[in-house]
């Protein structure tokens, strides 16, 4: 097998332009651009080893996934599956008209973009197998015998599944965007910037109205026709006769006032507000919403028509050396449904994703700033700000991954959110436990026989009859940000020059990551308490200094001393010494416990604080082999937990991330020595020493934050900061 897989990116680009001198005073620019990314992934050429495999019912398209799992260390993948292709376009047409006059430079302008995403993500083809030593293992023995490389040679697949893809979607997408601006000079002391921004835009589509979503409104006829139900795009009988799941959205209007002041000579004042949107194509623009489109032949464990639910649920090909089973089946079984299914009952059990009508609203900050600038003699200036933002309509991934969770004052129900909920509510101990929380019945009159799961935890559900709902645009989250900054430079022909830069900051948010799984460390917990996951952000650092500068020494012709030129300039001249460095407070920390499963569908159980109780512990140097304590264990605990399943009781008390508690600071200095000679008037040699991490600081990394790895590894230190110093050299001819 090839061990390589290529992605092909890039694509073309074309910008063409037009500009219009109507009179001295006014022109207009029109442009057209346009982009393609082509974006092909897992491009092998292992599929011509898939007909040699022998496997029934699989596309020879690609090479079958396999995997392996067990207590037997193997490398967990071989094969990287079908190819994706999914290029991206945009087109963007734009016309702009400036005009002076007077003391006024007025613009206006309109820009339409439009955007198109084919996709063609087939999923596993030719299938997606998982080998697992439970086939070859002694009865009664499954986790210490058997090796899934025996269970691969002999074919006996534990679990898996093969795609069906008939719908290779097509999503449209767009902006309509007007402006107006006015550059006005007031006096010669002071000018303003006046602009407001209209932006519409285009709702997303399918270009053959090929989606689905969830519509919490519409009668599900599996479930005895509660609210929430599959629907689909398009004119057909269980459709809802729109070309789109989102609603047009006209208020989007974006203001920017700017404002400059001259004070004094040397003084100036700046200040300024604005509104700037997300663009329509903010992450989640495609691969969604199909359901119902494309579908898949499961393989699912424990289903192996021999009747023993420790067979292989299939076999990969039949035996050269032995017979199969009589019932055994060899090769992935045919796919017997229906493509399209527009059965508005066809997701029930499942997870199933949707698009939000106000989807079409779109994320947006405000962002303001005030501040002076001063200019010291000998070139040096010194600015100070303040700079604040607010985000609203925020994406959050983890919001809308959750958005069937149960409300989490059931929690308090423990034990009993695994039980059978009418046997529980017929049972005269746990019947009035259920009854105070206002639990009284079934969901729906069949739920015991239709639904995917009869237990309480199921039945709390919005929506019961899915296993998740995933709203794919959850616009849900806010943050707000507050700083200032101060930043001094410095600049001279000769001799030192520099810029130093320090922000004293906080950022607040419900709203770490757009994506669910892009910020790996977040734990959210309570989907209907979203003030409870206000914290600071994981990128907040509250101080920051970064320096930057570069020094010539005075040294040779034209400085200060040893210019009398000859030999002896060209080795003193030309030497600089350069630096950046960078301080900065220490990485935010979320203590959670992964070992938890709580009784509902949720993202993560946090930590409780323990009141008054330290959190960090006194350190001194970097322990590799034992680990270094940072936090203090006594400081964190879990949650209340059930007594038999370990249900946590509640969510955790500890906020998103500690407000006053961090990883520890991070410093970081790299350094520089150039050497430039002339060789003659057009040639020049360049020798450059580059040292990073110049100190070479060994710094502390950030400390485990997971109460499940247990004393000894939680709240411990065990890696560095950083790497060793590192030295570069460097030598370059100039002619």
């Amino acid at each position: 097998m090839n061990p390589v897989k290529r992605q092909i990116v890039g694509g073309p680009q074309v910008r063409i332009a037009h500009s219009w001198a109507i009179t001295s005073s006014s022109v207009n620019e029109f442009s057209f651009g346009y982009n393609r990314f082509q974006n092909e992934n897992n491009i092998t050429d292992n599929s011509k080893i898939t007909p040699t495999l022998g496997i029934s019912g699989i596309s020879d398209d690609c090479f079958p996934s396999l995997r392996f799992s067990g207590h037997v260390p193997v490398a967990p993948l071989f094969g990287v599956g079908c190819k994706n292709v999914d290029p991206s376009e945009s087109y963007v047409y734009q016309d702009i008209f400036t005009h002076l006059h007077g003391k006024h430079s007025l613009k206006f302008g309109a820009e339409l973009r439009f955007y198109r995403y084919n996709t063609f993500e087939p999923g596993p083809l030719s299938g997606d197998f998982t080998f697992t030593d439970r086939e070859t293992s002694l009865p009664g023995f499954t986790s210490e015998t058997g090796h899934p490389v025996a269970s691969f040679i002999l074919g006996a697949v534990d679990r898996g599944s093969r795609s069906v893809y008939t719908t290779a979607p097509g999503y449209r997408a767009g902006l309509y965007s007007f402006f107006a601006q006015d550059d006005f000079k007031v006096t010669p002391k002071l000018t303003l910037n006046l602009g407001l921004r209209w932006e519409i835009p285009i709702p997303k589509k399918e270009a053959q109205n090929r989606q689905s979503g969830f519509d919490p409104t519409v009668p599900n006829p599996g479930a005895d026709n509660i609210p929430g139900a599959l629907v689909f795009l398009g004119d057909c009988q269980t459709c809802i006769h729109r070309n789109s799941f989102q609603d047009w959205y006209f208020k989007e209007l974006g203001p920017r006032i700017g404002l400059a002041y001259q004070i004094q000579k040397n003084l100036v004042f700046r200040g300024g507000y604005g509104i700037s949107y997300g663009p329509p194509i903010e992450n989640n623009f495609g691969s969604q919403n199909l359901f119902g489109f494309n579908s898949s032949v499961p393989l699912t464990r424990g289903t192996s028509p021999t009747g023993f639910s420790q067979d292989p649920v299939i076999y990969l090909t039949n035996l050269a050396s032995a017979p199969l089973p009589a019932a055994a089946q060899v090769g992935v079984p045919a796919f017997t449904g229906t493509l399209p299914n527009r059965d508005p009952a066809s997701a029930n059990g499942q997870s199933l994703d949707f698009m939000p009508k106000k989807g079409a609203a779109q994320p947006y900050v405000q962002n303001w700033s005030a501040g002076f600038q001063y200019l010291f003699p000998h070139d040096v200036m010194i600015q100070a700000d303040y700079v604040g933002s607010k985000g609203t309509r925020l994406l959050n991934g983890y919001f809308g991954s959750w958005f069937n969770q149960a409300p989490a004052k059931y929690m308090a129900l423990g034990d009993i959110l695994q039980d059978d909920l009418a046997t529980d509510l017929a049972d005269p101990v746990k019947g009035p436990i259920l009854a105070s929380f206002g639990i009284t019945g079934l969901p729906y009159p069949s739920f015991e026989e239709n639904n995917y799961d009869a237990s309480v935890a199921a039945a709390l559900q919005p929506s019961p009859q899915y296993s998740g709902l995933m709203n794919n645009y959850p616009t849900l989250g806010n943050s707000t940000y507050h700083s200032m900054q101060l930043m001094a430079r410095k600049t001279a022909p000769h001799g030192l020059s520099l810029i130093a830069a320090y922000t004293f900051s906080k950022t607040l948010t419900d709203t770490d990551s757009a994506l669910i799984g892009s910020c790996a460390i977040a734990v959210v917990q309570d989907f209907y308490n979203r003030k409870s996951e206000k914290a600071i952000a994981s990128f907040d650092f509250p101080h920051v200094v970064k320096l930057t500068w570069i020094y010539e020494l005075p040294f040779g012709r034209g400085r200060k001393w040893l210019n009398s030129g000859g030999g002896l300039d060209r080795l003193v001249s030309g030497w600089q010494v350069t630096a950046i460095q960078n301080y900065s407070s220490g990485v935010p920390l979320v203590i959670f416990d992964d070992s938890l499963t709580p009784g509902i569908q949720m993202n993560g159980i946090r930590a409780d604080l323990v009141p008054g109780v330290p959190q960090t512990v006194p350190t001194h140097g970097l322990d590799l082999a034992n680990g270094t304590q940072y936090l203090n264990p006594a400081a964190f605990t879990d949650p209340p937990l059930s007594p038999i399943n370990a249900f946590p009781l509640r969510p955790g008390n500890s906020p998103g991330f500690l407000p006053q508690t961090r990883g520890p600071g991070h410093s970081n200095e790299d350094f520089g020595i150039i050497k430039n000679t002339y060789i003659t008037e057009r040639t020049s040699l360049q020798f450059r020493a580059d040292m990073f991490n110049v100190f070479n600081r060994v710094g502390l990394g950030d400390p485990d934050t997971d109460l499940a790895d247990g004393p000894g590894t939680f709240g411990a230190i065990f890696d560095p900061a950083h790497g060793g110093r590192i030295i570069q050299l460097g030598l370059r001819l100039n002619f």
